[in-house]
């Protein structure tokens, strides 16, 4: 069961990952400062976030 749910994690993690990169190669808008790349390193902080916040309950 554990193996299931690891697998689940990953297929979910990789989704994101795919969404967020779809978005991140979208050029600038006009009028806007920055470009869509930083939807990676927000997702990246996000994914650390969660590890910090998750990972206390895995007793390692």
């Amino acid at each position: 069961m554990s193996d299931a749910v690891h697998s689940l994690t990953d297929v979910m993690n990789n989704v994101v990952i795919w969404l967020v990169m779809r978005v991140a190669r979208k050029p600038a808008e006009i009028g806007l400062p920055f470009d869509n790349s930083k939807f990676e390193a927000v997702t990246a902080s996000v994914f650390a976030g969660l590890l910090l916040v998750y990972s206390p309950s895995l007793n390692i």
